[in-house]
């Protein structure tokens, strides 16, 4: 009988969040600042040059804890990294100033569900409390959620004409089909996009399977990559920002398993109290 191994699924899911981590620093050593150093400046008006400094050190320390995370899991060092993540995201929101920033908490929130998921499959604390099929179950209904919450925003800003959408679609079709798209028949495109995304986003909430959730990686794949295609190479850092996107249904489907009987152990280890 085979067996479902959390280690693994952990594994897909931190390296979604290294990943993630390293799409943020690099932007902001390029001397653009993300949601938390505008924060900082907009907000909390601390000046540029002690705010730069305080992005720095903090941004640094963020992506240090993914990186031991990855190789050595562990419930304190991702609390931090899921915060900093939620609040990247509600920064976003809060500050404002592009179209579409009240919904910033929902299109990422794969963001932050992903370091949260993760917890919940450590063998501490969760373990005290469920099984390990119950650490699955719920782990899977925390991404299910998360990828139903971000297909459906993403599909409502289809819907609703997101301009930003509008040059992905016409600058992706120009560099990559050499064809030059309308505005007009790009919106046409986005409101059947719109449509599929917020119907697939119910669908994963009702009863995911392996072609959903194919669909939903692959269709993740391509909206990502989507940014380099209509905006050149330099854009990978947003690719990199939205692994999560892409992962998360690869690990819904090892979890989803479990709960069709296919699954019988786990590889968890309940009583490795240095997990805490």
């Amino acid at each position: 009988m085979d067996t479902v191994n959390l280690t693994a699924v952990r594994r897909i899911l931190n390296l979604a969040i290294v990943l993630h981590a390293l799409g943020l620093i690099i932007v902001f050593f390029r001397a653009h600042h993300t949601n938390f150093g505008n924060y900082l400046f907009m907000v909390l008006e601390i000046d540029h040059a002690r705010g730069f400094a305080i992005e720095r050190i903090t941004i640094t320390f963020f992506g240090l804890l993914t990186v031991v995370n990855f190789f050595w899991p562990r419930t304190w060092l991702l609390v931090p990294i899921f915060l900093y993540v939620l609040f990247e995201a509600w920064a976003g929101y809060y500050q404002g100033g592009y179209l579409f920033s009240e919904w910033t908490l929902g299109a990422q929130a794969l963001r932050y569900m992903v370091p949260f998921s993760v917890i919940v499959m450590l063998p501490w604390p969760f373990s005290r409390m469920l099984s390990p099929g119950g650490q699955a179950s719920l782990a899977c209904w925390l991404l299910r959620i998360g990828l139903a919450v971000v297909f459906t925003t993403h599909g409502l800003e289809c819907l609703m004409g997101n301009p930003q959408f509008i040059d992905f679609i016409i600058g992706s079709a120009n560099h990559m089909l050499g064809v030059r798209w309308t505005e007009a028949f790009a919106l046409q495109i986005m409101q059947f996009i719109g449509w599929v995304d917020i119907i697939v986003a119910l669908a994963v909430l009702l009863k995911p399977n392996k072609f959903l959730l194919a669909w939903l990686m692959f269709w993740a794949t391509i909206t990502a990559f989507s940014r380099m295609t209509a905006l050149g190479t330099g854009a990978y850092t947003e690719v990199l920002q939205r692994a999560s996107h892409i992962l998360a249904p690869l690990a819904v489907y090892m979890l989803s398993r479990s709960q069709d009987g296919k699954f019988v152990k786990y590889d968890n280890q309940h009583t490795d109290k240095q997990h805490a």
